[in-house]
């Protein structure tokens, strides 16, 4: 957008300074002999009649033709003019070399205005001309520009700075060429130094007071800050260059400036001033039958129904756009034209896409919700299902383990069974083998009792003593068995 602003703004004032140049020899000036009569002429500080009626009536119809748009036809007898008064009055060579570099840069044959120019700055050269030769080389530094060709654009505008430093009065034509270098520093992405000359342009147009270059400046720095995405930036200085253009009515520069600021309302998503502004610049540039900034304001118009979702505007816009840059017969904007119908079908594309990605996002969302609810059914299921393996197989665990369990104390009771058997078996054996002795030991004691007159005291009571353990002991074995 800057390089296209800019081009405008050059545009404007090359197209300013002809009608001027055109309308003195249309109201009857002489041409002047000198380069001081020159810039009177030009600055509107003298009226001299002229002595050539026929260069007088081939201004007059290159003037009528621009105010109808005839461009092309302008250039033509702008030739012819060229052809007739060529070394005539050489100091007029720079308006003649001035008028056809504007006509052909209005046709957009760029490589043929700077060959135009080219040839001003040897004449101004020739004549030690610097501030001629300085404008010139700052406005085909603005050609390169257009021409996307950054190396010359930059070369020509440091040339401008150089020479016009040259010329004691060159701080009113260094503007140019500063805001070329800020053109160049920012397409080559270095935005500092670009908003750093822009700034500079914009101290030299508040010292000249140049309301207009203030408010093309401001604008430059805004869409710099609009490209790197600073959008209140932007809007802060786009908003100072529409209350210049307001407060000085500047009816070439007020369109635009609506328009860019339309642009960084809708960057900023206030879709309602931004649709006021860009509609205003609209009406504005349709009330004064201008066609500048007309592209861009296509663009925006596009842009705000692509945004706020208005196909059939969008088309309709998109349609006058195209019949627009038909009508103009430029390969420059026949390219723009395949770019913004690319535009607008990437756009209805991407809202396309858009639209069936939500509706595959919502179709992928509900099954993956039921996806999620029957995966958490089935998950719930496996782990009942593996709770309950997991008990049956305890359970067959448990029942595995106790019939283990039965199984070995069967055993061990029958073990004790035998160990009780063979414990009765060998307690009969020991009773019998221990009782039957005992018992002869009793009966024994009891005959020798009752022989007792044979038997001394004592040996009675041992007896006796012998007897009662023997009944005891019997008694004993009795009880065990």
């Amino acid at each position: 957008m800057k390089n296209h602003l800019d081009r405008h703004t050059t545009l404007n004032y090359l197209h300013l300074l002809t009608i001027k140049f055109l309308t003195l020899i249309q109201i009857g000036a002489q041409v002047p002999k000198n380069q001081n009569e020159i810039l009177s002429a030009l600055e509107g500080k003298s009226r001299i009649s002229t002595d050539s009626v026929d260069l007088s009536n081939h201004y007059t119809l290159v003037f009528e033709l621009m105010q109808k748009g005839q461009i092309r036809e302008a250039l033509e007898h702008a030739n012819v003019m060229n052809l007739k008064m060529l070394g005539k009055y050489p100091y007029w060579d720079h308006g003649y070399i001035t008028l056809r570099a504007n006509l052909e840069t209005m046709l957009g044959n760029y490589q043929d205005a700077i060959n135009i120019l080219n040839q001003g700055i040897k004449s101004a050269l020739d004549e030690n001309d610097f501030k001629i030769a300085g404008v010139i080389y700052g406005n085909i530094s603005t050609l390169y520009n257009y021409l996307k060709d950054w190396e010359n654009c930059e070369k020509y505008a440091l040339e401008s700075i150089s020479t016009l430093n040259k010329y004691n009065d060159s701080l009113k034509h260094l503007s140019t060429p500063l805001i070329n270098l800020g053109n160049v520093y920012s397409e080559l992405g270095n935005n500092r130094n670009a908003i750093r000359y822009y700034k500079r342009a914009l101290v030299l147009d508040s010292l000249n007071s140049d309301q207009v270059g203030q408010s093309i400046t401001n604008c430059n720095i805004g869409l710099v800050f609009q490209e790197e995405g600073n959008y209140k930036k932007a809007l802060k200085y786009i908003y100072k260059a529409y209350l210049i253009d307001s407060a000085y009515n500047h009816g070439q520069e007020l369109p635009g400036t609506h328009t860019y600021l339309g642009q960084a309302y809708l960057n900023l998503g206030n879709t309602e001033k931004a649709k006021y502004h860009i509609l205003s610049g609209r009406k504005l540039s349709a009330k004064a039958g201008l066609t500048t900034y007309r592209e861009d304001n296509y663009k925006a118009l596009i842009d705000l129904y692509v945004t706020i979702s208005k196909p059939e505007k969008t088309k309709q816009y998109l349609t006058e756009y195209e019949n627009y840059l038909d009508s103009i017969h430029n390969t420059e904007r026949a390219d723009a034209i395949a770019r913004a119908q690319l535009l607008f079908e990437k756009t209805h594309e991407e809202n396309i896409q858009k639209m069936k990605l939500e509706q595959a996002n919502f179709r992928v969302s509900r099954r993956n919700n039921i996806i999620i609810f029957l995966t958490s059914i089935s998950f719930i299921a496996i782990i009942i299902s593996f709770y309950i393996v997991r008990s049956k197989n305890l359970i067959r665990l448990l029942h595995k383990r106790l019939k283990e369990q039965h199984t070995k104390l069967e055993k061990q009771h029958n073990e004790l069974k035998t160990i009780s058997a063979d414990n009765n078996n060998l307690n009969s054996i020991i009773i019998h083998d221990v009782k039957s002795p005992i018992a002869n030991i009793e009966g024994i004691t009891n005959l020798m009792l009752k022989d007792i007159e044979n038997f001394k005291i004592d040996q009675i009571i041992m007896l006796e003593m012998i007897t009662n353990l023997s009944k005891n002991a019997i008694k004993l074995i009795d009880d065990l068995s």
